[in-house]
């Protein structure tokens, strides 16, 4: 039996993190839930098939952190979840076909679609 495919969400609200995790764990995710996008430089992040990054804190966004792991040669495909507009988002996932942007409140469904579109499932 094949293994899941990790994905890391990370995002600051607790609240939705937990809903990041019950969502992706039933869409067939091994989830690994980190507090927020800043904690990225901590994880292990081998294997990581996806990631959803959410939530401002200690200075970093979810883009900055998008921008950051790109720097570093790590390709991994990313949701950014935003509360508002955010030109800098949109202008990263304008040009990065591996980055798809979702506001909040967001249906779990649009979550699963926008992963399984990265992923090539969808």
């Amino acid at each position: 039996m094949p293994s899941a495919p990790v994905c890391v969400a990370a995002d600051a609200d607790p609240a939705v993190r937990a809903l990041l995790v019950t969502v992706l764990s039933r869409a067939g995710f091994d989830v690994r839930p980190l507090a927020g996008p800043w904690e990225l430089g901590k994880a292990p992040l081998d294997g990581v098939a996806l990631m959803v990054l959410g939530g401002r804190g200690h200075g970093v966004s979810p883009a900055d952190a998008t921008r950051d792991l790109r720097a570093a040669g790590n390709t991994t495909p990313v949701v950014i979840l935003v509360n508002w507009p955010d030109p800098g988002a949109a202008a990263l996932a304008a040009a990065d076909s591996t980055v798809r942007l979702l506001a909040k409140p967001f249906l779990p469904a649009d979550l699963t679609a926008a992963a399984a579109g990265l992923l090539g499932r969808g």
